[in-house]
């Protein structure tokens, strides 16, 4: 009977080879954490090399460009002279719809004097109205 047990099972003797290969090649519970940490840690190794050779290829490739820049400077600025002059008109201006449009931003003015602004939240309004009225926002 001793003999019996030591012949090939059924499956043939490849599969007990390969379940025998499995359980050597099977980590301990007690080692699974460690395990889990050294596989991250290559992993995150694998991932770093890998950004470090992408940003090493980018790298070359930029200091091999074709384009060859040029310096470039700023002309001295204009004086402020003439319609540049500084001035304190806009001291004496006065906010008009403060409250009702929110966030204007630039302006233009028609020739019948209707003013035209954009807002904050991408609308295009109309103000309008005369010296005594209160102007109004109408959406165009």
């Amino acid at each position: 009977m001793a003999s019996s047990s030591a012949e090939p099972q059924a499956g043939g003797e490849g599969e007990v080879g390969e379940a025998g290969e499995e359980e050597r090649n099977r980590i301990p519970e007690v080692l699974q954490p460690q395990y889990q940490y050294i596989r991250l840690l290559c992993k995150r190794s694998l991932q770093l090399a890998g950004a470090g050779l992408v940003l090493t290829l980018a790298v070359f490739l930029a200091c091999n460009s074709p384009i060859r820049p040029v310096s470039f400077r700023l002309p001295p600025p204009p004086k402020l002279t003439g319609a540049l002059t500084p001035n304190t008109r806009l001291r004496s201006a006065k906010q008009i719809l403060k409250s009702r449009i929110v966030g204007p931003e630039s302006i233009a003015i028609d020739e019948n004097g209707v003013l035209y602004t954009g807002l904050a939240n991408g609308r295009i309004v109309s103000v309008t109205g005369k010296k005594k009225k209160v102007p109004t926002a109408t959406l165009r």
